[in-house]
């Protein structure tokens, strides 16, 4: 029987169908599990991806076949797209030089994550139609975030970073409001 002690870092299917979690197991350390859904959870938690070291910031795909997520199994912080089926074994190595905070595009096209030799948001095609996995070769989408990204807007060109205070020095925002009034009909 499964057991976790603690739950964290949730994502769910674009359907609801099922979540992903990660959970820390006294035994095994965090791992990457998945809970059905739409049987009502009676199939309870299942491990998806488990290994030496942590398996940690899981998100699902747009199309729901697979999922992304950080290991240490290599000795280092690295990327790996697996099935969201914990039936498959199969699982692709995605970043080449240290990965961490995957994320999907909207569109499901481009796997995100934060290059950590690169020092770079580092991008990677996917074909979301296919029912095969077949990764691009990582390329930077944007260097030096200097801040760990938190969203990627739909269009895969916009993304929400956050950084530290002080990180980026003083920025002005300014908020019009009522701003209909100003424009000539």
């Amino acid at each position: 029987a499964a057991s976790l002690a603690s739950l964290w870092g949730i994502d769910e299917a674009a359907d609801g169908s099922f979540l992903t979690v990660t959970g820390w197991d006294p035994v095994s350390d965090l791992d990457v599990w998945i809970l059905r859904l739409d049987d009502g959870g009676a199939s309870g938690p299942r491990v998806l991806a488990r290994a030496p070291g942590p398996q940690q910031q899981s998100t699902i795909s747009p199309n729901m076949r697979w999922v992304a997520y950080s290991s240490e199994e290599s000795g280092r912080l690295e990327v790996y797209v697996r099935s969201a089926d914990p039936a498959s074994e199969e699982q692709w190595l995605i970043s080449a030089n240290g990965g961490a905070f995957p994320r999907w595009s909207a569109d499901g096209s481009r796997l995100f994550y934060e290059g950590v030799e690169e020092k770079a948001l580092m991008e990677v095609s996917v074909d979301p139609s296919s029912s095969r996995f077949a990764p691009g070769l990582p390329v930077a989408a944007l260097e030096e975030p200097r801040g760990t990204v938190s969203v990627v807007g739909i269009d895969g060109e916009r993304f929400v970073v956050q950084v530290a205070e002080g990180e980026i020095g003083e920025k002005r925002i300014e908020v019009v409001v009522g701003w209909e009034g100003l424009v000539r009909r």
